[in-house]
């Protein structure tokens, strides 16, 4: 069967024998587009690599929020390391992968790490969001899940892993009628993954998104009405200025 081509915001494509929709990035995007997750790899290398050094290293940063953060930076650089050389590879060859047991297998680690950084740094924005709620909010409660680091840190990455294992399950490298291999979702899970994409969406990302929101809610409420000691207000300036 001849190869069907199309063409999809200036980008010349082509429908092969297995049916998959490929892209032809212009020169000049590929060249763009590397250069810019080069400078962001740099930068992000750098940034939470710093971020997680000085935390550590100087003892009066050691704070809860410091270290929820620098845990955050840790799940950062696994999309540094993961994400971007992937993008950068689909840039070239899209979703073109090794054949065989090895790009099964680096294919079901590879989009399992990016799933799972991206649940254990927002699952550490709502610990950070708990922690700077009774901060403000109820400053003289304690919250010993959050406290604890060993606990804080295990429910993160516990969680993170429970939810997203189905990853190194539906994830796999494929070889199409065209001959090619491609990283991709296995055709017999199709169906389990929309049902499950649903349940992670609404777990993972509407949940917290709604719980973010409203616990800082709650702490813009409180500082809004908290009045700063020491400042007085009309009223007793004018009593106290009046004859």
């Amino acid at each position: 069967m001849a190869e069907m081509e199309t063409f999809h915001n200036g980008s010349n494509g082509s429908i092969g024998d297995g049916g998959l929709l490929q892209f032809r990035f212009p020169l000049n995007l590929q060249v763009g587009m590397t250069c810019a997750y080069v400078i962001i790899f740099v930068i992000s290398l750098i940034g939470n690599l710093l971020m997680i050094y000085v935390t550590f290293k100087t003892p009066h940063l050691r704070t809860t929020t410091n270290l929820l953060v620098a845990n955050m930076a840790v799940a950062d650089l696994m999309i540094t390391f993961f994400a971007m050389p992937y993008c950068v590879m689909y840039l070239y060859l899209q979703n073109i992968w090794i054949a065989g047991i090895i790009g099964d297998i680096t294919c079901k680690v590879m989009q399992y790490c990016l799933a799972l950084s991206i649940a254990a740094s927002i699952l550490t924005h709502v610990l950070i969001a708990i922690d700077r709620f009774f901060c403000i909010v109820f400053p003289f409660k304690r919250v010993n899940f959050i406290k604890i680091r060993k606990i804080s840190y295990s429910f993160i990455w516990c969680s993170s892993f429970i939810f997203m294992s189905p990853y190194l399950v539906v994830y796999g490298s494929v070889q199409l009628p065209n001959g090619n291999s491609y990283c991709m979702v296995e055709f017999d899970f199709l169906y389990l993954l929309q049902v499950y994409f649903c349940i992670v969406f609404i777990l993972i990302y509407v949940i917290p998104l709604l719980f973010i929101a409203t616990l800082y809610a709650f702490v813009c409420r409180k500082l809004w009405r908290h009045k700063v000691p020491g400042l007085c207000s009309n009223t007793a300036v004018q009593k106290r200025e009046a004859p």
